[in-house]
């Protein structure tokens, strides 16, 4: 474990989906409403098995609610305004890590279910246009959600123009 060493790799981990009051609406949770300490479990167990690469940096954010992913019965305005907010606590949260703790050093962006939805939305939104972070870029791991990735026999496409499939295990 070298969660509290510099490496040189730092981990930035977005949790899925923890809520135990589930609205049934699409909207968001405010944070001091989550199982805090369900999260933080959720954060070890899974956000945890990357601390071997160095610093996991996992923040709390606004959950939207599974009917802003999940249902058809609400509008796609409704849906997107929720994820948009809890997308804003992300990539707000993102560029304080980027400013004030990584230092230069290399970045794995990694998270489950709503947490991969996120930084898929970070990785088009901020990385994939400039060329310097993605170059610090190891890896994005997005596990748990469905993303349009490159067409067949194509490494690059989708949703990221610029951020090709690993086709390594390098």
């Amino acid at each position: 474990n070298k969660a509290g060493e510099n490496t040189g790799i730092d981990v930035f981990f977005v949790h899925p989906t923890q809520l135990t009051t589930i609205p049934l609406q699409p909207t968001t949770v405010p944070i001091d409403e989550q199982p805090s300490s369900i999260i933080t479990g959720t954060i070890l167990a899974q956000g945890g098995l990357l601390a071997k690469y160095g610093r996991v940096f996992a923040p709390k954010y606004r959950q939207a609610s599974p009917s802003s992913f999940l249902s058809s019965t609400y509008s796609e305005s409704d849906k997107a305004t929720a994820l948009l907010e809890a997308y804003s606590d992300i990539k707000s949260a993102f560029y304080h890590y980027l400013n004030e703790h990584n230092n230069g050093n290399r970045i794995i962006l990694a998270g489950h279910s709503q947490g991969s939805f996120l930084l898929a939305m970070l990785l088009r939104d901020v990385f994939d246009s400039d060329i310097a972070l993605r170059g610090r870029l190891v890896t994005a791991v997005l596990a748990g959600m469905n993303f349009v990735y490159a067409s067949p026999q194509e490494l690059q496409g989708g949703w990221w123009e610029n951020i090709p499939i690993c086709s390594t295990v390098d």
